[in-house]
C-alpha cells in the first residue's frame, strides 16, 4: 500500500522483523531441548551482533554438561569405594550451584547413616554387641532395626563364650 520510498521502508522493516523472527525460532527450538534434556541440540550460528546469542546459549550448554558430568563424576568414585568425593559446588553458580551443594548434602546424609552402621559393624567384631547405631532419622529405621537384630543374633552365637563380650 505504499509507494516509492515508503515501500522501501516497509519491505526492509518487514524483512528484519522475519530474521528475528526466524531467529527467536532457532534459539527457542534449541532452547525447548536444553530444556528437556537434549544437551547435544544444535544451534547454527547466527551472524552478526546475534551470535551474542550462540555464546549465550553455549555457555548455558556448558554449565548443564559440566554440572551432570560432576554428578557422573561422583557417582563413579562412590562406586569405586572413594565415597568422600563430592562436586565441587564452588565451580558453579547461581541455581547451579545451589543444585550440586544439594546433591552433595544428600549423598552426605547418606554417607553418615552408612558410616555409623560400619561402626557399629566395627564394634561387634570386637564383641561389643551394644553398639548404638546412633539416633537415626525415620527414613533410616531399617538401618536401626537390621542393628538390633543383628547384634541379638550375634549375642546369641557368641553366648557360650560370653567371658568375652564387653559390656558398655
Amino acid at each position: 500500500n505504499f509507494s516509492g520510498a515508503e515501500c522501501e521502508i516497509a519491505l526492509t522493516v518487514n524483512h528484519m522483523i522475519d530474521g528475528y523472527a526466524a531467529t527467536r525460532k532457532r534459539v527457542m527450538g534449541c532452547v525447548e531441548k536444553l530444556a528437556a534434556g537434549d544437551f547435544d541440540a544444535p544451534l547454527e550460528q547466527i551472524e552478526g551482533q546475534k551470535n551474542l546469542i550462540n555464546d549465550t546459549v553455549e555457555r548455558l550448554r556448558g554449565n548443564l554438561r559440566s554440572l551432570l558430568g560432576e554428578i557422573g563424576r561422583m557417582s563413579e568414585e562412590h562406586q569405586k569405594g572413594d565415597i568422600d568425593v563430592m562436586i565441587p559446588a564452588d565451580h558453579f553458580a547461581g541455581s547451579l550451584r545451589i543444585m550440586a551443594q544439594g546433591v552433595n548434602d544428600m549423598v552426605a546424609g547418606h554417607v553418615a547413616v552408612k558410616k555409623k552402621a560400619m561402626a557399629c559393624v566395627d564394634e561387634f567384631s570386637k564383641g561389643n554387641f551394644r553398639c548404638a547405631a546412633g539416633a537415626l532419622r525415620r527414613q533410616e529405621g531399617l538401618y536401626q532395626r537390621n542393628h538390633r537384630a543383628a547384634a541379638r543374633q550375634l549375642q546369641i552365637v557368641h553366648r557360650p563364650n560370653a567371658s568375652h563380650v564387653r559390656r558398655t
